[in-house]
């Protein structure tokens, strides 16, 4: 099922025909996503969520988030979240590692990255970003990703 969910998302974003249950469950996935960040529940991310989210799957807590905690923090989630192929992932972590492709890959995301990105997220720049513009924002940043995997050649066969 996780799979048959990320494959709906992966279709959705590239533009792909997806069923109306395929979007269906993707909108759903989202907005679990956004209630479990949404901490005070009042139905609207603030920069202060978005960083106590970042600082909670910062295991290390050096202030920055490496690739293993970026894997660790998709697994403990507490959603069904759906299983990405490994190049999406990586594809993943690299997007926001340089800001959407605006700076080198420095290994890591920061602080400074997630206010980047909440910037992103908060469509209308009011400082608060609603479901409405989550969606929309996590929807663009996935057909960027999804973008960046279809433009990643593939690995030598046999090698």
């Amino acid at each position: 099922m996780r799979f048959l969910i990320f494959a709906a998302f992966f279709a959705f974003v590239s533009g792909q025909t997806a069923s109306p249950n395929a979007q269906a469950a993707v909108l759903q996935q989202l907005t679990a996503i956004f209630t479990k960040m949404d901490t005070d529940s009042d139905g609207e991310l603030t920069l202060s969520e978005q960083l106590a989210y970042f600082d909670g799957v910062d295991t290390n807590n050096d202030g920055k988030l490496n690739n293993a905690e970026f894997m660790a923090s998709r697994g403990s989630s507490g959603q069904n979240l759906p299983q990405a192929p490994d190049a999406y992932i990586k594809a993943t972590f690299t997007f926001y590692d340089t800001m959407g492709g605006s700076q080198p890959a420095d290994g890591f995301m920061s602080r400074s990255d997630v206010a980047f990105f909440f910037n992103l997220i908060d469509g209308n720049g009011d400082g608060t970003a609603n479901l409405k513009e989550f969606d929309q924002a996590f929807i663009a940043i996935g057909k960027a990703i999804a973008q960046m995997v279809a433009s990643t050649p593939a690995a030598p066969i046999g090698k």
